[in-house]
């Protein structure tokens, strides 16, 4: 029987690989709102259309630095299949109220800097 014969690059692409399905269930939130708002951006109505879209490049931009393209593509096939009505609008839901969040964290940090430019130039 020949002798198995592992090189460094096999133990890397494994690590890499066992990393990416780690990251991917860590990220599976993040996944869910993104195949969620992604159904969005096919309505028939242009004003939900698009803010399926922007949406979505927001839960991308969230996922992209940390999984593949092959990981997000496999990830967002498996949750569509297991997905119904009811537990997309849920998704939806759970989204918006997140990304409310961040939008009202944005007024008050922008709130704030303009306070800061105000004193600034008063002085």
């Amino acid at each position: 029987m020949a002798a198995l014969s592992l090189s460094p690059k096999w133990f890397a692409a494994a690590a890499l690989l066992a990393g990416s399905a780690a990251q991917a269930e860590e990220q599976e939130p993040i996944l869910r709102c993104l195949t969620a708002t992604s159904s969005l951006a096919s309505s028939s109505d242009k004003g939900i259309a698009q803010i399926g879209v922007l949406n979505s490049l927001y839960w991308l931009g969230r996922l992209d630095p940390t999984l593949s393209e092959a990981v997000i593509e496999k990830r967002i096939a498996a949750i569509s299949a297991s997905m119904t009505k009811e537990s997309l609008q849920t998704e939806v839901g759970r989204c918006g109220r997140e990304l409310a969040e961040r939008g009202a964290m944005m007024e008050r940090i922008g709130k704030k800097l303009k306070e800061r430019a105000a004193r600034r130039e008063t002085r």
